[in-house]
């Protein structure tokens, strides 16, 4: 996966997580109500001006007409005259026939066209926004006054400026805040994954973090405590075969010498019986042998030195050792073996997990089919794998294979206490590594993974 992947990705995760989608559908909240506010602020301002300028208007008009000249168009416009112009303010003075006598004509028809008669109007002209009232004369005439109520709005106006600005860095905020607070939520869930994943790979030391006391923190204690149970449940299990192997090998041992007794007074079928029986209490007795030494293994009990090992030397013993069965078996046994490659390991436990590695190849490969043991050094650790010509083992029955007296269904009708593979596990562990079963095509390829060092 590239990089760009990854982070498309990563970025597609942060917002799926419901504390972002929570605190995304909060700012949205606030960003429509807030807008909201701002719109219904502006028409309170417009109306609130426009309200003002009405008032301002009629106080004008109620000044003009108690003056003497507010009768004739002609005196009203000649006062006028000598009043000094408003910035703000347009006043025209019209007689009987239209004509304008003071002000600007274009206005007054402007006003005109909008108003028609008499009464209040709001009308728009050279870049301007009037709001005023035209006046009838006694003697016919009219009298229009107006405020440029546009320099007004824009004072007015910068407030509500200042809360979209305001109203735009609060959502931008907000949402790097969802970001970040997502971001440590999504990492904190990530670490509680990863925990769950490690525990279940077989990291039984695996915790989840939980550090605070917040949800996450209470949810980290609740999980570790729920893996600190099935550890213990585990071990249960675990020891419970080893104990009973333990108690039951002394009653085993006696029982297997009254019936050697036995059987050496014994003639004819009664001596035959007898005979099976001690076998097979022998067999039962290999077994619990087998069950304590994985035990062992397992808790670190056993005695074990680790040294440096010539993997050439390893594997030729064990090639020697077997030699006679495959002869019987007229197979191949090649050793290949990389050079100067060097093991980290206890000889012993190394040999015994081959050794049943071997076992299984030659249980399960058909007769005549080579086998091959090889050893070479891999990233980080050496590998020793047994190679074979068999069925193999289905990808998804191999994690039930390492169980202990897990047997498949292919092995139903051969010999064996399905503890083979699971000791070759546990000795692998030991040495901080693993116990691969991959695809030889066809066969199976069963590789004992161990560190390099120590």
């Amino acid at each position: 996966m590239s990089s760009g992947e990854a982070g498309l990705r990563r970025l597609r995760d942060l917002l799926a997580t419901s504390s972002f989608r929570q605190a995304a559908a909060m700012t949205v909240v606030f960003v429509v109500a807030v807008s909201a506010m701002i719109l219904r602020t502006h028409h309170v301002i417009d109306g609130i001006l426009d309200a003002h300028v009405a008032e301002l208007v009629a106080r004008d008009v109620e000044r003009q007409s108690s003056s003497a000249h507010f009768a004739s168009a002609a005196a009203f416009a000649d006062a006028l005259r000598e009043t000094p112009p408003m910035p703000v303010r347009r006043v025209a003075v019209s007689d009987a026939e239209g004509r304008v006598l003071y002000g600007d004509p274009e206005f007054d028809r402007a006003v005109s066209r909008v108003c028609g008669g008499c009464g209040g109007f709001r009308a728009a002209a050279d870049a301007a926004e009037y709001v005023g009232r035209r006046v009838g004369l006694a003697d016919g005439g009219h009298y229009t006054i107006a405020y440029d109520i546009r320099p007004m709005l824009a004072q007015l106006r910068v407030l509500p400026s200042i809360a979209d600005a305001t109203l735009i860095g609060i959502g931008l905020l907000s949402l790097a805040l969802c970001i970040h607070f997502s971001r440590i939520n999504l990492r904190r869930v990530e670490r509680i994954s990863r925990t769950l994943a490690r525990f279940a790979a077989g990291d039984a030391a695996a915790r989840a973090p939980a550090d605070g006391r917040d949800e996450f923190a209470r949810l980290g204690a609740e999980i570790n405590r729920a893996l600190d149970r099935v550890n213990r449940l585990a071990e249960e299990v675990k020891d419970s075969s080893g104990r009973v192997a333990h108690e039951l090998r002394t009653p085993l041992t006696r029982l297997q010498n009254r019936l050697i007794s036995a059987a050496d007074r014994a003639r004819g079928c009664l001596r035959k019986e007898l005979l099976f029986s001690i076998e097979d209490i022998g067999k039962v007795q290999s077994l619990f042998r087998a069950v304590m030494r994985i035990g062992e293994i397992e808790t670190g009990c056993c005695a074990h030195h680790f040294a440096e090992i010539d993997a050439a030397e390893l594997l030729g013993d064990l090639a020697d050792t077997y030699l006679p069965l495959a002869e019987r078996r007229a197979c191949d046994l090649d050793v290949e073996v990389a050079p100067g490659c060097v093991l980290f390991g206890d000889r012993d436990l190394l040999f015994q997990a081959v050794a049943n590695l071997l076992d299984n190849a030659f249980k399960y490969a058909p007769a005549g089919a080579p086998i091959r043991l090889v050893a070479a050094p891999a990233e980080g650790a050496s590998e020793i794998a047994v190679i074979d010509r068999g069925p193999g083992i289905p990808a998804a029955a191999r994690h039930l294979a390492v169980q202990r007296f897990r047997r498949l269904d292919n092995a139903a009708n051969l010999p064996g206490s399905g503890l083979g593979l699971p000791l070759a596990a546990a000795i692998a562990e030991l040495h901080r590594g693993a116990l691969v079963l991959g695809d030889a095509a066809p066969g199976l390829a069963a590789t004992l993974r161990i560190a390099r060092d120590g």
